[in-house]
């Protein structure tokens, strides 16, 4: 079984410049966070469907460098396969 997170970024609507991530880890659950225009990754809460919302509530930012890490990858690669940077 592959323990590895998977995370799949995506583009909201109603954030401009920001980008959502959601990271589904078997052994954690799901996280949701935002990527704001800075590059910095906030941890956010709510339903992973209100992305789309404006019921997105943020909290603490991410400083582990770990996470970071884990999420600009999935992030680089998104926006390859998106836009093509």
């Amino acid at each position: 079984m592959n323990k590895n997170p998977i995370i799949r970024p995506m583009q909201s609507p109603h954030y401009p410049g920001c980008c959502g991530v959601v990271e589904t880890n078997p052994d954690t659950g799901t996280n949701l966070y935002v990527r704001k225009p800075d590059g910095t990754y906030w941890k956010a809460r709510g339903d992973i469907s209100s992305l789309g919302g404006t019921s997105l509530e943020l909290s603490d930012a991410v400083t582990d460098e770990k996470v970071i890490a884990r999420l600009d990858d999935a992030y680089d690669e998104w926006a390859r396969k998106t836009y093509g940077v």
